[in-house]
Formats: structure tokens, C-alpha cells, sequence
């Protein structure tokens, strides 16, 4: 009987023990999936060494989406069920057009929403020979608690973005360009 209990404390000691190492595991292999597909960069001025541009993207590719739904599922011990119900909505939102998650600041906060029409920030895809204008940016007024640990480059200062481009698929090497009086910025994906 006291080797049936010892046995027994000693087993859920072990889970205990294992499931934290999986839990890290799985944020681990997130991180390297996110670092994979963003890219980042900062502009500054020379006078006084304000930030014209900070910025980053994320490329929405279906490997990323894969990665970013198992993290999901394993923050929200999701069912094989749910889990794949995301992943469906996720590829379906995602389908057909090439899908960029982007943070954005600048120093003149008034300017800065790129969902806007006649901004003064104008945002390019340039794959192949094509240069290539947004079908949609739709700005994040606020972050839900799952986007801040999936984007953690996003900070308080930055705005938040989903944004598509009407093309099935990209040419490798492409950029992601911003351009504006105040300064333009270039983020490359070479693979």
C-alpha cells in the first residue's frame, strides 16, 4: 500500500514538473515561428534623435498560422476541435491574399493611422517587379490580451494593423515599404 502511494506522489510530481517544460516548449517554438516571419526597423531624425519611423510586420504565412494556433491551444488547453476551428478561421481569413499583422509609431502622432485614406504614410508591397498598393488596413484600436502576447513588439506608443495586399502569393525576395515626407522605411523577407 505505501509503494501504491509513494508511486502515486511521486507519478503527479512528474506531471507537475513536465507540464511547465511543455508549456515552454511550445511559447519557445512560437518565438522562433514569430521571429521567422517579422521583420523590424527604426528611423531616426538627426537633429534630435526622435523616432520617425518604428515599425514592425508580421507575414501572416500558413506556417506561422499553424504555429500561432498551436501556441493558442496550448495557453487555452484547447480540444483538438477548437483548435482546428481556428486554424480554419484563421486560413480562410487569411486566403487568397498576402496578410501582414504591422505595428507602426512616428513621432507626429496626429498622422500616423495608416487606415486612413489621404495619410501622409503610404504602405507598398514590392514583390517581383510589381509594386502594390493595400486592399485593406484595419487598425487594432485595442489589442485583446492573446494579440499582446502574440505581437509583443507592439507598445503602447505603436498602432496596430492588419493589413492584406490583393495577391494570392509573393515572390521571394519581397519588401513591405513605407514612405512619407517625414521619412521611408524598408522591411525585406529574403526566404
Amino acid at each position: 500500500m505505501r509503494k501504491i502511494v509513494l508511486l502515486s506522489i511521486v507519478s503527479f510530481v512528474c506531471v507537475l514538473l513536465i507540464m511547465p517544460a511543455q508549456a515552454r516548449v511550445s511559447k519557445k517554438s512560437y518565438k522562433k515561428a514569430l521571429k521567422k516571419v517579422t521583420r523590424k526597423e527604426a528611423v531616426y531624425q538627426r537633429d534630435d534623435f526622435h523616432a520617425n519611423i518604428v515599425w514592425a510586420a508580421t507575414h501572416q504565412t500558413p506556417e506561422y498560422l499553424q504555429s500561432k494556433t498551436d501556441y493558442i491551444a496550448k495557453i487555452y488547453d484547447l480540444t483538438p476541435q477548437e483548435k482546428q476551428e481556428i486554424l480554419d478561421k484563421q486560413n480562410k481569413a487569411f486566403a487568397q491574399q498576402v496578410s501582414f499583422f504591422v505595428s507602426f509609431y512616428s513621432y507626429d502622432r496626429n498622422t500616423t493611422n495608416l487606415s486612413v485614406k489621404d495619410n501622409k504614410w503610404k504602405l507598398y508591397l514590392h514583390t517581383g517587379a510589381q509594386k502594390i498598393e493595400p486592399s485593406s488596413i484595419r487598425v487594432k484600436e485595442k489589442l485583446t490580451p492573446i494579440e499582446k502576447v502574440l505581437f509583443p513588439y507592439v507598445d503602447h506608443w505603436s498602432k496596430a494593423y492588419y493589413v492584406t495586399f490583393p495577391i494570392e502569393s509573393l515572390q521571394v525576395p519581397f519588401t513591405l515599404e513605407i514612405r512619407s515626407p517625414e521619412g521611408n522605411s524598408e522591411l525585406r523577407w529574403k526566404k
